[in-house]
This record gives C-alpha cells, sequence and structure tokens, in this order.
C-alpha cells in the first residue's frame, strides 16, 4: 500500500523507499521514506450480493472478520487491540495536496476503503460509500498534525504518530460518527520532515 500510495502522489515517483539510496539531489527535490514498520493489514474485499442502496451508500451483511472486530468494539476494554499500524518517515518537501489526492483515489478504487461498520438493530453492516461522494481533496483522506512548533518536534511526532496507532475506530448506529476502517495521517516535524502513519 505504501509504495502505491507514495507512487502516485505526483514529484514523488523518483524517490526512493528506502533512505540512503536516493542522491543528495533527489533527496533535496523530493521526500523519500524510511518503513519504520513493515506490517501491512488484510481487508476483507469479499461483499454480500444482498445489500440495497440508498443514500449513495451499499449496506450488506459484514463478514466474519468483521464481526470480530464488532465484538472487540462491544465487548473489550482495548478497543485500539486490531489496529495494524504502520509509520513511514518521509523526508524533502512532502505535496501534501498529490498525497491527499492519492489518498482519495485508493479509496475510489478499493471499496474495502469506503467500508465501515454500522450497528443496524443489533447486527453489525458493512456500509460501502459510493466511489463518486469521494472528492479529490476529501479531508477525511488524509489528515494533517503540525508539531513543528513543538521545543522537540520529533518527539512530539513520534507521539502523535502512537497516539494515532492506538485510537480506536468508531462504530455506532450512524454512518456519520462510524470511521472508515482505515485512516492516514501525515504528522509535519518541519517543512522537510514528515510522518505518515496509515
Amino acid at each position: 500500500l505504501s509504495r502505491t500510495l507514495w507512487s502516485r502522489s505526483g514529484e514523488a515517483a523518483d524517490s526512493a523507499i528506502d533512505a540512503g539510496t536516493a542522491t543528495p539531489e533527489q533527496s533535496k527535490a523530493s521526500p523519500t521514506i524510511d518503513a519504520e514498520s513493515d506490517s501491512e493489514s488484510d481487508i476483507d474485499e469479499s461483499q454480500s450480493s444482498s445489500g440495497t442502496t440508498a443514500d449513495r451508500e451499499v449496506w450488506t451483511a459484514s463478514s466474519l472478520d468483521q464481526r470480530r472486530l464488532w465484538f472487540i468494539q462491544q465487548t473489550h476494554d482495548d478497543k485500539s487491540l486490531y489496529n495494524v499500524p504502520m509509520v513511514m518517515r518521509a523526508r524533502g518537501a512532502l505535496d501534501v495536496a498529490a498525497l491527499r489526492r492519492s489518498m482519495s483515489e485508493l479509496m475510489r478504487r478499493h471499496e474495502s476503503l469506503r467500508t465501515r461498520l454500522v450497528d443496524r438493530e443489533g447486527e453489525p453492516m458493512q456500509v460501502i460509500e459510493d466511489a463518486a461522494s469521494i472528492a479529490d481533496d476529501d479531508a477525511s483522506a488524509l489528515v494533517v498534525i503540525d508539531v513543528s512548533g513543538e521545543v522537540d518536534a520529533e518527539s512530539a511526532s513520534r507521539s502523535s504518530a502512537a497516539a494515532e496507532a492506538r485510537r480506536p475506530f468508531a462504530m455506532s448506529s450512524s454512518t456519520s460518527t462510524s470511521d472508515r476502517l482505515w485512516r492516514a495521517t501525515a504528522i509535519r516535524e518541519s517543512a522537510t520532515s514528515w510522518r505518515v502513519a496509515l
């Protein structure tokens, strides 16, 4: 996901995935990524054919894995138990608008990234947003946190990434208060130093 994401983000096409493989000229021109975690989540793409469409959304029965998520959300104190975080270090001038457009495009292409779990009469249902409803500049596709004003910006950035990794996903009785089952956050340490948390 990180490689696909970065390859679609404008100027980053020539960036090196591993820090240290870029030339000095490349490092000045575009960001590179240092993978801080190689964890990747397996997202169930299977969908039921029995859904109905309303308000540009598709409601379908939840999968077994999604029911497990729902059960933990309802009964377990640690609601972030199933979170699978990944943090990348970006060095160089990050084009936030291009990265947000890339995230939006990924959501349009993959139903699993447009899915929320919603309570319908005590049963978890997966609700899939219509791809046409995702705008290029959808602010929810990439949230930006700026810690560049902190005394120790690097430490503040690390703490923010850890907090994002622990933050549970909201699953409620309404699509407006339920989260998509993934999120992306860009944390700004300085103009040329960022963390991107998925």
